[in-house]
């Protein structure tokens, strides 16, 4: 977004209500289907609305009946079967039934995947500044980001912060709920205790009341401290943390 308000996109995206499928995988072998809501679109990217949550950086196949002036191939054919780099990631309120939905921003990148992808599907990219050939974005590798001892990407402050932390299953469902504080604190990211262990690349909330916030966070990492207190190493992925 620019200064004045306007959009740095190449190409306004058009609003529309489609059904798609989203294709994903979480190892080689764990691959999984959702449906999810088309929201808008344009020939190199779109918004969508899905009860799955995936992280940022994250490749897509989405399947769906685009219509053909928003395609760059496969113009014939009923389905257009197109990868998608996940640049955004927004947590929705929860619908009347209580379920939470999550809302998304992809980039197109054509009609395959980078080599990388098939052998290691969970590789983060992200976009190169141009685009190719074909019209399309090129999507290239980004750094390993987990394992125990996570060097922070900027400087964290010590800071005892108190929120509520809940962990998401891959469908998007609470599964664990615990009211603790932070170690340290970035704008990006922080360092939580915890009574139980959590995975690398599973996906919590924080919500705190000073300041009024909650905001999602990947694990990167965790350790445990000579009291036997889970540390949770955090990326924040919905949004900054507001330091003074």
């Amino acid at each position: 977004m620019r200064p004045d308000g306007k959009s740095l996109r190449l190409r306004e995206r058009e609003r529309m209500f489609l059904e798609l499928r989203v294709h994903g995988h979480e190892s080689a072998q764990d691959k999984w289907v959702e449906t999810a809501q088309l929201t808008e679109a344009t020939e190199l990217g779109a918004g969508f609305i899905m009860p799955r949550l995936v992280e940022p950086g994250r490749l897509l196949q989405l399947v769906l009946a685009m219509p053909r002036r928003l395609r760059l191939f496969d113009k014939a054919d009923p389905q257009y079967r197109v990868w998608a780099l996940v640049r955004r990631l927004g947590l929705l309120a929860p619908d009347a039934a209580g379920a939470t939905h999550f809302s998304y921003g992809v980039a197109f990148i054509g009609k395959q995947p980078p080599p990388s992808y098939e052998t290691t599907p969970t590789t983060l990219y992200d976009l190169l500044p141009t685009l190719a050939r074909n019209g399309m974005w090129v999507a290239r590798e980004q750094p390993r980001m987990t394992g125990p001892f996570i060097i922070p990407s900027e400087p964290r402050q010590t800071m005892n912060v108190q929120v509520v932390i809940e962990v998401f299953d891959e469908k998007g469902q609470v599964v664990e709920r615990e009211q603790t504080e932070t170690e340290n604190i970035s704008q990006g990211g922080a360092s939580i205790r915890a009574t139980f262990s959590v995975k690398p690349g599973r996906f919590l909330r924080l919500t705190s009341e000073q300041p009024p916030l909650s905001i999602l966070a990947v694990v990167r990492g965790q350790h445990t401290g000579e009291d036997q207190i889970a540390c949770l190493h955090l990326e924040f992925i919905g949004g900054r943390w507001p330091l003074e």
